[in-house]
């Protein structure tokens, strides 16, 4: 279940969001800026409704403290606020929420525009990830296409005694753009690629 954390130091309004929310996703409330980034500190949220009058700190400099920090950066952050100023809207946009929604909020149009947003996070996510494992797919088969070519190399020109050495720097290279299971298939590769070679005169400690 999807987990929201809504700040306001109104507790009228905490108790209206949570029970707007509460059905639908695990919910924590905070009554300023300070606990919410307290808060963040040590739990994980998946959006925030946070209000922009409140003491101490208000929504804006919460804001920007949350955006200013790597691990909360790409939480959504949707502001609740009893501020209908188009002008203060622009600005909050501007800095980084994904909407503006005007106390006292409608609540079926309220719970739509969370999920939508949270189903846009979430499909950011999945987008990121599938990158993310292309890239490390293309390295991956760029380094092995590299050590085939070394491989070939040393068939040719490499004088036996040579070949413990430069597995063992090898051995450094795999550790660098490899790891776990990718890394010993590719160890376990390359030796055996020796072995079939007749190159490999030593035992190497992998």
């Amino acid at each position: 279940m999807k987990h929201i954390l809504v700040v306001d130091d109104d507790r009228l309004n905490l108790v209206l969001a949570y029970d707007t929310l509460k059905s639908f996703y695990s919910v924590s409330v905070v009554n300023s800026g300070i606990q919410a980034l307290k808060f963040l500190e040590s739990r994980e949220v998946d959006l925030i409704l946070l209000d922009i009058e409140m003491p101490v700190m208000n929504g804006i400099e919460t804001l920007k403290k949350i955006k200013s920090v790597a691990e909360t950066s790409e939480i959504p952050v949707i502001f609740l606020t009893g501020l209908d100023d188009s002008r203060i809207e622009a600005q909050c946009i501007e800095l980084g929420a994904q909407d503006y929604i005007v106390k006292p909020f409608y609540a079926p149009g309220m719970l739509v525009r969370i999920r939508r947003i949270l189903e846009l996070n979430e499909l950011r996510k999945n987008l990121e990830n599938l990158v993310q494992e292309k890239q490390k797919k293309s390295s991956t088969l760029r380094f092995r296409r590299l050590l085939l070519l070394r491989i070939s190399l040393m068939q040719k020109t490499v004088i036996p005694n040579f070949i413990p050495n430069m597995l063992q720097n090898w051995q450094k290279e795999w550790r660098l753009n490899l790891d776990g299971k990718e890394q010993k298939l590719e160890i376990y590769t390359i030796r055996h690629c020796f072995m079939t070679l007749g190159r490999l005169e030593c035992q190497i400690i992998f």
